[in-house]
């Protein structure tokens, strides 16, 4: 999937590899594509907003790739701002049993904290008013509760059930890039998750050969074997009223991380740089969002 401004296109040389290649040939490639003009001069056409593609993305999923029993989700750029609002509808929607087809996720240079491209263009451009445009933008509440809603439900489900699916997420940034940086790329998503490889916005999804990182990278992972997906249950036996608390020292942003438990629930709030996210689950799903975002988790008085 696609990024802003762009289309199918923007695949060409990952596609003509993967044909290529001879380890690669049980895949076949599905490009899904939606409109994302910079400007719209037709009054009777509205340019879809990401809420919008995500539904869209749904349908080719359903029709399209009908016929499939596994896939694998790959995006660029604002298309994996898509996918996983694709992915918290379904689940907010009690249809947790649709993501069992989908066997992971692939992100190449989301921005999952926003785009400094963004900010650019509106500085730019008072009056332009794009509505995928406002998706980018960092602490858009949206994405934002969309992020949230991932974690919870995706990353760190405790069970494959019509509210949480849990589904594999591999995030990739481009050391170069300016208009996502990786400290955006990286967003929430626990550090284990994310890589950085060569490239910038535009030359980390197109590979020159085989051998370029980038295409070995979603080599790699298009081959990993096929992981069991039933979620794995973490850390036990912390009592009522126990706080983890944990410091952070990143060389591009603070983090904090606290989790509380009471009687009925267990709640994470995690600051990183200026951004904000809380969380509200069962003791073992916040314990394991604690661990991977925070490191260790401790028990206090």
């Amino acid at each position: 999937m696609h990024g802003l401004f762009s289309s199918a296109r923007t695949w060409e040389d990952f596609s003509r590899l993967i044909v290529a290649d001879d380890e690669l040939s049980n895949f076949d490639l599905l490009h899904f594509e939606y409109p994302s003009p910079k400007i719209n001069l037709r009054a009777p056409r509205r340019i879809p907003n990401y809420n919008d593609i995500s539904k869209s993305l749904q349908s080719f999923i359903e029709i399209d790739a009908q016929d499939y029993d596994r896939i694998i989700l790959v995006s660029h750029s604002q298309g994996g701002l898509v996918v996983q609002r694709y992915l918290a509808r379904t689940l907010e929607n009690a249809r947790g049993i649709d993501l069992a087809k989908i066997d992971r996720v692939i992100l190449f240079a989301c921005p999952n904290s926003g785009s400094q491209v963004a900010i650019t263009l509106r500085k730019g451009l008072k009056l332009w008013n794009h509505p995928q445009e406002r998706s980018l933008r960092p602490l858009d509440e949206f994405v934002t509760a969309t992020h949230e809603a991932i974690l919870n439900r995706v990353v760190h489900a405790t069970e494959n059930s019509a509210t949480q699916w849990h589904i594999p997420f591999f995030v990739f940034a481009g050391e170069s890039d300016n208009i996502v940086t990786p400290t955006s790329a990286s967003g929430v998503f626990p550090r284990s998750q994310v890589r950085v490889i060569p490239g910038d916005h535009s030359t980390i999804i197109r590979p020159s050969s085989q051998d370029h990182r980038s295409f070995r990278a979603l080599k790699f992972v298009l081959l990993k074997p096929q992981a069991d997906s039933s979620p794995h249950s973490t850390q036990r036996g912390i009592s009522a009223g126990s706080i983890i608390r944990e410091n952070i020292e990143d060389s591009t942003v603070n983090q904090r991380a606290i989790a509380s438990r009471t009687e009925s629930e267990t709640k994470l709030r995690w600051q990183r740089g200026d951004s904000s996210f809380e969380f509200t689950g069962s003791l073992e799903s916040i314990m394991k969002i604690a661990k991977e975002i925070g490191g260790e988790a401790r028990e206090s008085d």
